[in-house]
């Protein structure tokens, strides 16, 4: 259920001040739609299966064999602060806001949909079979099929970013609707990956509904938004923390 911010907590975010926010609700119970263990590890494992296909794709996670991962940050300044005085142990900072590729938190999950769009529709047509190399999504007989869909998102940058670099890589028809307030560096890099930008004058709410639109007209198009599976790469950083070598307990 969507919560609405305070007044005084919205005021210093307008303001583009420093912040620590701390989760009021931490420990409370999690609503019926969160992510369950077992959606994150089905998520978790369609990555795994699709990593040698990200690594053929971009050269930026060749290093990682395709594992979209991001910078453990040692964030021992924040013991300066009341709120943390007393704690035990250190503190770090999982730098998922830098992710590689599409550069920010919703890269894990807006690829995520799409290989899971792609995979369903190549089994399907028998253009994979399920114990198939995934790197077989970027081949001919895939990308045929996959030229003749498209793949839409409606969206003010991050997730239209990860979506639309994603679909367009793999020969998909990616569109990405947006709110002209969105920042010109994403539609350019949008563009200069082959992805079509569709902006528009309303805000976020009417760039999704012209994202819908398309969608509910045409069979041969699905609109990706964010929901539990995206989700689920939201929460699996957790699972796959690499802790520095000088901060591993020795037995």
């Amino acid at each position: 259920m969507p919560a609405t911010l305070p007044a005084s907590l919205l005021a210093v975010l307008q303001s583009k001040q420093a912040l620590l926010w701390l989760n009021p609700r931490l420990g409370s119970t999690l609503p019926a739609n969160a992510p369950t263990a077992e959606q994150v590890g089905a998520a978790a494992a369609r990555l795994q299966r699709c990593a040698g296909l990200l690594a053929m794709l971009f050269p930026e996670l060749a290093a990682t064999q395709g594992k979209i991962e991001s910078a453990l940050h040692d964030a021992s300044a924040l013991y300066a602060l009341p709120e943390y005085r007393g704690v035990q142990g250190r503190c770090w900072l999982k730098g998922d806001h830098a992710l590689p590729v599409a550069g920010s938190i919703k890269a894990r999950g807006g690829f995520h949909e799409v290989l899971a769009h792609a995979e369903a529709l190549a089994l399907q047509h028998g253009v994979i079979q399920p114990e198939d190399d995934r790197r077989l999504l970027a081949g001919a007989a895939a990308r045929s099929l996959f030229a003749s869909h498209r793949v839409v998102v409606g969206s003010t940058g991050n997730l239209g970013l990860s979506i639309g670099i994603m679909a367009a890589v793999l020969g998909f028809q990616a569109v990405v609707h947006m709110s002209v307030e969105a920042k010109e560096w994403k539609k350019a890099r949008l563009r200069q990956r082959g992805v079509t930008v569709v902006e528009h004058a309303g805000d976020y709410a009417a760039a999704v509904a012209a994202g819908r639109a398309t969608a509910e007209a045409t069979p041969t198009v699905i609109l990706l938004m964010t929901n539990t599976r995206c989700r689920c790469c939201w929460v699996m950083p957790p699972r796959r923390l690499h802790w520095p070598h000088s901060w591993r307990r020795r037995a």
